[in-house]
């Protein structure tokens, strides 16, 4: 399991046609064209972000809007080979913001050791 949320149709509709705000960069193998890793974010305007969000960003300036990360996955064989790192980056030159925000979530059974 990648996700413990499961997320509506609707959701991957939008993010294929880059809808409210919801931006996407996917990973394919280049061998077997199978799907490697993604990361989806939604950007918002500062003025809708969460207040304790805006503290952790206050740092930045010039821009007027947030990004939400909302899902980052890699397919556990191709882990650790920078892959998450490499959709971030592509992300982050893709949608200028003033802050990238990022939440976990992770259930008791899956904590890392």
């Amino acid at each position: 399991m990648c996700f413990p949320i499961k997320y509506e149709d609707a959701f991957f509709s939008k993010t294929v046609r880059g809808e409210d705000g919801i931006h996407a960069v996917v990973a394919v193998s280049a061998l077997d064209r199978t799907l490697v890793g993604f990361i989806t974010a939604r950007t918002s305007s500062v003025v809708e972000a969460d207040a304790a969000d805006l503290l952790a960003a206050e740092t930045c300036s010039g821009q007027r809007e947030v990004m939400y990360i909302l899902t980052l996955g890699v397919a556990e064989r191709f882990r650790r080979r920078g892959v998450a790192a490499s959709l971030l980056h592509q992300l982050l030159q893709r949608v200028m913001v003033r802050a990238a925000l990022l939440r976990l979530a992770c259930p008791l059974s899956s904590r890392l050791s």
